[in-house]
């Protein structure tokens, strides 16, 4: 008795969930054409550079563009902070950049 009462509520919603996953094609389109698929992009980044198990440096950003076709660069338009440790731990050196452009996978 009770399968035949949840037989009228699954067969709603299924037929909700079927509805629902509809999409516009050319609103699709308008979406792929905007979006670009080489570029990677992270806001609020830390990246940490070790060596051996050791803290090496340490770079803060607001926008990380990470460009990954032919001419791979990553490119920091609203600037970073680099701090750099030395063998004991301790800040040897800081770098503050305004617009940071590299043109190598490898920041350091």
């Amino acid at each position: 008795m009770k399968q035949n009462q949840l037989f009228p509520f699954s067969l709603i919603l299924s037929y909700l969930l079927i509805s629902a996953c509809a999409n516009d094609l050319e609103e699709v389109k308008k979406v792929a054409q905007l979006a670009d698929v080489n570029v990677e992009l992270g806001t609020e980044v830390v990246i940490d550079y070790t060596e051996y198990g050791k803290l090496r440096a340490k770079l803060n950003t607001p926008i990380l563009k990470r460009y990954v076709a032919v001419d791979q660069r990553s490119e920091f338009p609203n600037g970073m902070h680099l701090v750099i440790y030395g063998d004991n731990g301790r800040i040897e050196n800081t770098l503050d950049a305004k617009f940071e452009l590299s043109m190598t996978c490898s920041i350091l």
